[in-house]
């Protein structure tokens, strides 16, 4: 998978639960680093155990954390990148203009939910790695996962679908009612956009 999907020429394997990938890491750096004393690494993803073993791999050899380099690094997207990104980009705000005609009285927020998934892999995304489904008084928690909740008229319903292409991943959220919106729904609306705008 990682040969087929990476991009990347040089694969290095190991045997899991045979072997500490941060000691095969650890020679790979030794191998590639000609003999230097310190060695930039990404702390963010790296739980404290794998630093720990990594450390011992590599006595002699400080380890400074560049998250911020690497954060610089992934600003800049190459074309094929900036392709993937649109393109599941799309998908999801397709997605979401699909909801807004199936979503009525009496769906629930897990045939939303189902709705999401397929048509996510219908129209060429690879996975989700997070879906937000909230109506009602549950559309105000920022990550509110399904449930058999049934949509009522009137009901304020938040959605988010983050969606994976490629390992590249939309992150699109939309809110809607079902029905016509009251005049204070409207309201709040308008002073949620007013209050957005004037922050950015």
């Amino acid at each position: 998978t990682a040969e087929q999907e990476s991009g990347i020429a040089n694969i290095v394997s190991y045997r899991e639960f045979f072997q500490n990938p941060m000691e095969i890491v650890g020679e790979c750096i030794k191998a590639m680093s000609s003999g230097a004393k310190r060695v930039g690494i990404e702390m963010e993803f790296l739980p404290a155990s794998d630093f720990g073993s990594l450390q011992r791999f590599l006595k002699g050899i400080e380890l400074v954390p560049c998250d911020g380099l690497f954060t610089s690094m992934r600003m800049v997207k190459t074309e094929r990148e900036i392709k993937l990104l649109r393109r599941i980009a799309k998908i999801a705000e397709e997605v979401h203009q699909e909801l807004l005609s199936y979503a009525r009285p009496g769906t629930t927020e897990r045939d939303l939910a189902r709705k999401i998934l397929d048509e996510v892999v219908a129209r060429g995304g690879r996975s989700i790695k997070l879906m937000v489904v909230g109506s009602g008084s549950r559309s105000r928690l920022p990550n509110a996962p399904f449930t058999d909740r049934k949509l009522v008229d009137g009901d304020v319903v938040r959605v988010d679908i983050i969606a994976n292409l490629d390992h590249y991943y939309s992150d699109i959220a939309r809110t809607f009612v079902v029905g016509h919106p009251k005049e204070s729904q409207r309201r709040m609306w308008d002073h949620l956009v007013s209050v957005q705008q004037t922050i950015y």
